[in-house]
């Protein structure tokens, strides 16, 4: 049962956090390296009970430890956050076993001391750097304290895109009570742990200063799913009813009720996978334009066509491996790259056509997408809600790319570089002339 309200948990409240409008693919990195993260778990509490160092050197784990390593290595190679999730357990539940020994006047474990100064110290050097944030958004960071060229940062998730939800408000006090509760050596310990982590790490000016240097700011709300609240909300629940007579099975069913709540400070998802997305805004209508780039594309030891496409088209064709869209991206900016024009300028009638000529030499594109569709009026809720991409995507860049300079100059290209090699349903491809 336990296993179901999960699941249940899981996708009412973060199975959908997309990066656009398309959901993530089975194998896509940041998914591979969640699963590989869940599967290390177990690995990283075992090696964690050992009380004595010599108990590592055991034929077990040190099968463990190579196991463990590969996964660190896979992580890093898919979604390089999920080696700070693990990282950030180890130091919460180390940290947190010397508290409690100490609170209940016994001698931590060896083990946990050396652990805990181990994924300290990188910490600590971090901190202690010269180097300045990464990135600082007002929103989420705040100066805490400065003493010449140092400074030590807070941060707390408020924004909607990286928002402590009420479950994870609900799961620290739940946590607080589980670590009271049980010895240092149990599971509901370590899960506890676990699903505070990232709190420990975010109320700690020493620790968010590392992470705010370590990664963009924007970023580390992330470190939250690392918690697990969904699997950690039915586990508490279970085992203080249990162990402790306290009776608090009904709260996972509420909050999956609340699953359903799209707003602040719920943010449900469950309205938004109950809601059918038209074709035009949810990529079924690109299929045709994907099988036939990909019928050229192919083939081995051919590099990926350079594509320059809009928003919508430009985030869905970065899916394929064998499409680069490095012109457009899920924000209105659309540029092709930081340091020239925005793409909307290639539209506008400002330009001229040894402008345009330019442009596309010197962005080397071999494939040009138009997108000549119009009235498509879908806003999308779950962008509005997670501020993760502009919701009214498709409309805005109908705006931006309203111009028809770009459109007239393909249809009469001084030299003609480009030929159009499809059309339909609204969208105009051109491809680079072989030779």
């Amino acid at each position: 049962m336990s296993a179901v309200l999960s699941v249940l948990l899981f996708l009412g409240f973060y199975g959908n956090l997309q990066i656009s409008f398309f959901l993530y693919k089975i194998l896509q990195g940041a998914t591979l390296a969640m699963i590989v993260y869940l599967e290390v778990i177990p690995i990283v509490y075992e090696l964690l009970q050992a009380s004595k160092f010599k108990r590592y050197f055991t034929h077990q784990r040190l099968l463990d430890i190579s196991f463990l390593v590969t996964a660190l290595w896979i992580c890093r190679d898919c979604h390089q956050e999920k080696v700070l999730y693990i990282f950030a357990i180890v130091l919460s539940y180390t940290f947190l076993s010397i508290v409690k020994a100490i609170a209940e006047r016994e001698r931590p474990i060896m083990l946990s001391i050396v652990v805990f100064s181990l994924t300290l110290v990188p910490l600590l050097v971090i901190t202690l750097t010269k180097a300045a944030p990464k990135s600082v958004d007002p929103f989420l960071v705040k100066q805490w304290f400065a003493i010449g060229n140092y400074a030590l940062f807070s941060y707390w998730p408020t924004a909607p895109n990286s928002g402590v939800l009420l479950l994870d408000m609900v799961v620290i006090g739940l946590a607080i009570i589980v670590l009271s509760c049980y010895k240092q050596a149990s599971k509901e310990f370590f899960m506890a742990a676990i699903a505070i982590a990232a709190f420990l790490l975010f109320l700690n000016p020493i620790f968010a200063t590392a992470l705010l240097k370590f990664t963009h700011g924007i970023n580390i709300y992330r470190v939250m799913i690392a918690g697990l609240p969904w699997t950690f909300l039915p586990l508490a629940c279970h085992a203080l009813k249990r162990d402790k007579f306290i009776n608090l099975h009904y709260l996972p069913i509420v909050f999956i009720c609340f699953g359903f709540l799209a707003y602040s400070p719920m943010y449900g998802k469950f309205s938004h996978m109950l809601t059918a997305v038209p074709p035009y805004a949810d990529g079924r209508d690109l299929m045709p334009i994907v099988q036939h780039l990909l019928a050229e594309a192919d083939h081995a030891n051919q590099p990926p066509l350079n594509v320059m496409a809009p928003p919508y088209a430009g985030s869905y064709l970065a899916a394929w491996p064998n499409l680069k869209s490095a012109a457009s991206n899920r924000w209105i900016d659309n540029r092709i790259f930081s340091a020239r024009a925005e793409l909307s300028y290639l539209y506008g009638s400002e330009i001229t056509d040894s402008e345009i000529t330019e442009k596309l030499t010197s962005g080397n594109y071999d494939v040009i997408i138009l997108d000549r569709r119009d009235g498509l009026t879908y806003q999308s809720w779950l962008g509005r809600m997670t501020q993760h991409w502009a919701p009214d995507l498709i409309a805005s860049q109908q705006a931006l790319l309203a111009g028809q300079s770009l459109r007239r100059y393909l249809e009469n290209q001084p030299q003609p570089v480009f030929e159009k090699t499809l059309e339909q349903d609204g969208f105009e491809v051109y491809q680079r002339r072989a030779g």
